[in-house]
């Protein structure tokens, strides 16, 4: 959709009052479509799943995921001298020493995209030309509130490109979580924030968020699955820049332990920095990847970082219903 019917769609939604506020919300996005590809292929500058190219040089990220796993078999003992939960917490403190990891464990290859392929669309603030790979680990699927898994997804940037097509390591990668090879095609998109209730005062109006979300769909389409790269996010559980904030500064957010430590507090106008960079959603008929309860991933990295070209400190996490 281009901006002009975009901005043609707010103007018909809504009297001129409002008008302004919303224009100003409007950030445009490139919306990811996927098909399944039939075989593997190194000519693919774009793709979800199969094999990246990396360059000689680069070996396949991989993060250490002991002191994470120490604070989920911690968390699970706290809850053994409950009676109502004492045999759960013990089988997953079991399942957990089972699965503890010896050796760093490799990052699962989500996604390549060739940026010369996606800016004639729209600037969106990213290098001109290059190419981003993202991974994460698909096996254990940190959520991102935890400090300790910051290191369980890494975005890498490649200005240039020339390495070999680099296969998955054998020893250490779950099976299930090297994806099926899949074909991108890119569109221009306009978005707007998924949700305005708790927004501006403004628009609380209850006609008026209903509208809000009669526009949201005219401009996002029917599709339930949305990949997107940059622009608005479409959350599940909840807006995610505080937490991207807390966490990334060394506050643990899987409770509220996190949001009440007294740095918080300096910490939080920082949220505002965090941008999205890719949304990714469930998708079972392209790359064959599930996250969670048909849930989505999402990659931030804050304005500073994006416009130095600076991917190494982004931030991952994963919601589902």
């Amino acid at each position: 959709m281009t901006e002009d019917l975009a901005v043609a769609l707010i103007k018909a939604s809504y009297p001129a009052e409002h008008q302004a506020l919303l224009l100003s919300l409007l950030e445009p996005s490139v919306r990811i479509t996927s098909s399944a590809h039939p075989y593997e292929s190194e000519n693919l500058r774009s793709k979800f799943g199969g094999n990246p190219l990396l360059p000689a040089n680069v070996t396949w990220p991989s993060w250490d995921a002991r002191m994470w796993m120490d604070r989920k078999i911690a968390f699970f003992q706290q809850r053994v001298n409950s009676s109502r939960s004492a045999k759960w917490a013990l089988d997953s403190i079991a399942k957990l020493k089972q699965e503890y990891p010896t050796s760093p464990i490799p990052l699962s290859f989500i996604a390549q995209i060739d940026l010369q392929e996606v800016n004639p669309l729209r600037e969106l603030g990213l290098p001109k030309v290059g190419h981003l790979l993202f991974f994460y680990d698909a096996a254990n699927s940190p959520w991102g509130f935890d400090p300790a898994a910051r290191s369980a997804a890494r975005v890498l940037f490649f200005p240039e490109l020339h390495g070999e097509l680099r296969r998955p390591p054998t020893d250490g990668l779950h099976q299930p979580t090297i994806f099926k090879t899949a074909s991108l095609g890119f569109e221009q998109e306009w978005t707007l924030p998924d949700d305005i209730e708790d927004g501006p005062p403004e628009l609380s109006d209850y006609d008026l968020n209903t509208k809000y979300r009669d526009l949201i769909a005219e401009l996002t389409g029917n599709s339930d699955m949305v990949h997107r790269l940059r622009g608005h996010e479409q959350p599940i559980q909840g807006d995610m820049r505080l937490e991207a904030q807390l966490v990334t500064n060394g506050l643990y957010c899987g409770d509220s332990s996190g949001y009440n430590d007294s740095r918080a507090k300096v910490l939080r106008p920082g949220a505002a920095d965090w941008v999205l960079l890719l949304q990714v959603d469930s998708d079972e008929s392209g790359p064959g990847w599930m996250w969670g309860d048909v849930g989505r991933l999402y990659f931030w990295i804050r304005k500073q970082d994006l416009a130095a070209g600076d991917f190494s400190q982004t931030w991952t996490t994963e919601q589902c219903y």
